[in-house]
C-alpha cells in the first residue's frame, strides 16, 4: 500500500507539472519585436490549445501589427517555453513554412528561441509567425528520480517506454543530480532536459564507459539548454575513454544546446562502430564542452557533421588536451562534409582546432572540412594546426578564423606533404601569438614537413590575406617554412594581409632567408 500511495503522489505531481506548462501555455508574453528605427510594433500571442496532454502538439502563434510609421530591420523572437520541445521545421512566416538550419528564409532556431527576420515593414501592415511545440511525458511519471539514489534504471524505462508510445520525455531539474551509470539512447528518441537539469555519472564507471552512449541508432534529438552531463573528473584520471556524450556509427543524431563537462576523457565523441565505420547526419547547435580530460570534441569518422555556435573550454589532463580534435583511427574512417561554424575553443592546454590525417591514406575518401568564422583564445599550444598530410586527397578549409593569445602558434601545418589534402587559411586573424616564446623562430604561422629523409615535397598549403598582429619581444617573424627533408617544396603560397608588431618586420622566413610572401 505505501507503494502504490507513492505512485499516486508521482503521477498526481506529474499532473501539477503539466497543469503548469498549460498555464503558462495561456498566459506566455515572452514574444518580442525590435527594429532599428522605430518600435511601433504590436505583438498578440496566442496558443491553439487550452488543454493537452502527453503527445499533443501545440501551436503558438504571434500577430503583429505596424504602427503609423515604417519600420526598418524588424526582428521578432519567441522564446520556446519551458517544459516544451520544440517541433524543428515547424515555422512559419504569413502561412510559407521555414526552415531552421540557414539565414536563407529569414528564420532561425539560435539559442532556444524562434526568431523570425522581417527586414523593412511598411506602416499599417500585420502579418503572423508560429511554431509548434510537442508536450512531453515527465520522468517522475516512471518514479522518484533525482533526490540523490541511483537514477538509471527510472531514466533508462522512461526513454524505452516514451519511445514505444512515439512520446517526448522531459526530464526536469531535480533537488539533486541525477546519478546514473550508463545511459542508452534507443532509436527515434525525442529527449528534454529543462533548463538546470543535471545528470551526473555515478562512480565506478569503467574505462570505456560513457554517459550518454548512442551506438548504432537512428533519429535522435536532444534538447538540452541550460542542462548539463558531467562526470566527477577527479576520480576518472586514469584512462581517457569515458566520455559525456559518446555517438557510434548513428545516423540523424541532432544535440541542442547541451553542456558536457569534466568527463573523464571527451566531452563530446562521434565515431563508428563494427556495423557502420561512420556516424552519419550530425548536428551539434549551440552545446558547450568544459574542463573535459582529453578533448572538448572528438571527430573520428564522420559523414555529413554540423557544429554550430559551440564552446569547447578548459580541456586539461591528458593529451592532446585540444578543444576539438578530427583525427580518424584507421584508413576506413572518413572525414566528409564537415562544417564547424561561428564556434569557439578557449583555454584549452593542447590546441583550439587539430585535423590530423595521419591514418588515412590513398585508400581513403577524400576529406572535406571548412572551419568557418571561428574564434580561438588562449590555448596552451596552437589555434589552428593541420598535421601529417598523407596520401589522402581532399580540402581543409579554415576561413574568417582569428586566433588570441596562443602560446604558440596562431596556425601550424604540421609533417605537410604536397601528397596530402589542400590546406587553405583565408582571412586568418593572428593577435599576440607566441605566449610561451617557444615557437620555431618566433613566428605566428609554421609550415614544415617531416625530417626523414625522402620525405614526400612539401606543399598543398595556402594562406591568403593573413594579418598578424604581436609585439616583437615575442614575434620575430610573420612566418615560417622549412622544408626539413630536403624534398623540395610544391603547391604552397604564403600572401600576408596588413601585419604589424614583428621584431623583423615585414619579413617572414622561407627556409631561413627573409621573405615578404611565398608563392612556389
Amino acid at each position: 500500500m505505501k507503494y502504490f500511495s507513492l505512485l499516486q503522489k508521482i503521477f498526481l505531481l506529474s499532473v501539477i507539472i503539466l497543469v503548469l506548462i498549460i498555464a503558462l501555455f495561456c498566459t506566455q508574453k515572452n514574444a518580442k519585436a525590435q527594429s532599428q528605427t522605430g518600435n511601433g510594433i504590436t505583438l498578440v500571442t496566442t496558443v491553439d490549445k487550452t488543454k493537452a496532454n502527453s503527445g499533443s502538439v501545440l501551436t503558438f502563434t504571434i500577430n503583429y501589427t505596424i504602427g503609423a510609421n515604417d519600420v526598418k530591420n524588424v526582428k521578432i523572437e519567441d522564446s520556446i517555453p519551458e517544459g516544451v520541445f520544440y517541433i524543428n521545421g515547424s515555422a512559419t512566416l504569413n502561412g510559407n513554412v521555414l526552415t531552421d538550419s540557414d539565414d536563407l528564409d529569414n528564420y532561425n532556431f539560435i539559442q532556444n528561441k524562434a526568431t523570425w527576420i522581417l527586414e523593412n515593414q511598411t506602416a499599417n501592415g500585420k502579418g503572423k509567425v508560429s511554431f509548434q511545440a510537442k508536450v512531453p511525458v515527465n520522468l517522475f511519471t516512471y518514479g522518484v528520480a533525482g533526490q540523490g539514489g541511483d537514477d538509471t534504471f527510472v531514466i533508462q524505462s522512461a526513454l524505452n517506454d516514451a519511445v514505444s508510445k512515439g512520446l517526448v520525455l522531459y526530464i526536469p531539474p531535480s533537488a539533486s543530480p541525477y546519478m546514473v551509470k550508463p545511459i542508452t539512447i534507443p532509436a527515434n528518441s525525442n529527449l528534454l532536459l529543462g533548463s538546470g537539469t543535471v545528470i551526473q555519472a555515478a562512480n565506478d564507471y569503467g574505462k570505456a564507459d560513457r554517459v550518454i552512449s548512442i551506438r548504432d541508432t537512428q533519429n535522435v534529438t536532444i534538447m538540452g539548454y541550460g542542462a548539463k552531463i558531467q562526470m566527477p573528473k577527479a576520480e576518472y584520471l586514469v584512462g581517457t575513454g569515458r566520455h559525456g556524450v559518446g555517438i557510434y556509427g548513428s545516423n540523424n543524431i541532432n544535440i541542442y544546446g547541451l553542456a558536457s563537462n569534466s568527463a573523464g576523457g571527451d566531452g563530446f565523441y562521434i565515431g563508428e562502430t563494427s556495423k557502420q565505420n561512420y556516424s552519419g547526419n550530425i548536428n551539434l547547435i549551440d552545446c558547450l564542452a568544459d574542463n573535459n580530460l582529453r578533448q572538448g570534441l572528438s571527430v573520428i569518422s564522420v559523414k555529413n557533421l554540423l557544429v554550430k555556435r559551440c564552446h569547447f573550454t578548459n580541456t586539461n589532463g591528458a593529451a592532446p588536451q585540444s578543444g576539438i580534435d578530427m583525427e580518424p583511427n584507421y584508413a576506413h574512417d572518413q572525414l566528409t562534409n564537415i562544417n564547424i561554424e561561428d564556434s569557439f575553443t578557449s583555454n584549452n592546454l593542447g590546441l583550439g582546432v587539430i585535423v590530423s590525417t595521419h591514418a588515412l591514406d590513398e585508400t581513403s575518401i577524400p576529406v572535406s572540412i571548412k572551419v568557418i568564422r571561428h574564434t580561438d583564445t588562449y590555448s596552451g599550444l596552437t589555434s589552428y594546426e593541420g598535421y601529417s598530410g598523407n596520401g589522402v586527397g581532399g580540402t581543409i578549409e579554415f576561413n574568417d578564423c582569428k586566433s588570441f593569445n596562443a602560446g604558440y602558434h596562431g596556425a601550424f601545418a604540421s609533417v605537410w606533404r604536397v601528397t596530402g589534402p589542400m590546406l587553405i587559411f583565408n582571412n586568418l586573424i593572428i593577435d599576440n601569438p607566441n605566449q610561451t616564446s617557444k615557437t620555431i623562430d618566433h613566428a605566428a604561422v609554421y609550415v614544415a614537413n617531416s625530417t626523414s629523409t625522402g620525405a614526400a615535397a612539401l606543399g598543398n598549403v595556402t594562406f591568403i590575406n593573413t594579418k598578424i598582429t604581436g609585439s616583437p619581444d615575442k614575434l620575430w617573424n610573420y612566418f615560417s617554412i622549412r622544408d626539413l627533408s630536403n624534398s623540395g617544396i610544391s603547391n604552397l603560397k604564403y600572401v600576408p594581409g596588413t601585419s604589424s608588431g614583428a621584431k623583423n618586420h615585414p619579413y617572414g622566413l622561407l627556409n631561413g632567408v627573409n621573405v615578404t610572401s611565398v608563392d612556389l
